[in-house]
């Protein structure tokens, strides 16, 4: 099982490369472009991890210089270093709902007209820590 989950895990880095490259190119320059930071936001947990790995690159602590957190809870996020804290989403629901609208918009053959918000929780892990003080 721990095997299967270690290459679920690099299968995801694999699949999402630009992401990785991306994330990891954010956080080396992070700290030079804005030294008074003390926690970045990604928009989805690969791109979070890769921050974390730039900013290690540059010598910054996660969570100890600057705090981390990614959007998805993917798998992934429980098994890295430190383990990522993230928004989790109810997956199986938003494509749900996604689904019941398509069909809707089918069978009446109009655009839905209302905005949809499903909630969304904090998972939190290990890559946040309170802000310090000065």
């Amino acid at each position: 099982m721990v095997r299967e989950r270690f290459d679920g895990f690099r299968a995801a880095f694999t699949d999402a490369e630009a992401a990785w490259d991306e994330g990891f190119a954010c956080g080396q320059s992070l700290p030079a472009r804005h030294p008074g930071a003390t926690a970045v936001f990604a928009t989805a947990d690969i791109l979070a991890v890769g921050i974390m790995e730039g900013l290690a690159a540059t010598g910054t602590s996660v969570p100890g210089d600057v705090s981390a957190v990614g959007f998805d809870d993917l798998e992934f996020s429980r098994y890295v270093t430190p383990k990522l804290t993230t928004v989790t989403q109810d997956i199986g629901r938003k494509g749900a709902t996604a689904v019941a609208m398509l069909v809707a918009a089918i069978e009446q053959q109009t655009r839905p007209r209302r905005p949809v918000t499903l909630d969304v929780s904090l998972t939190v892990r290990d890559s946040t820590a309170p802000p310090r003080t000065a």
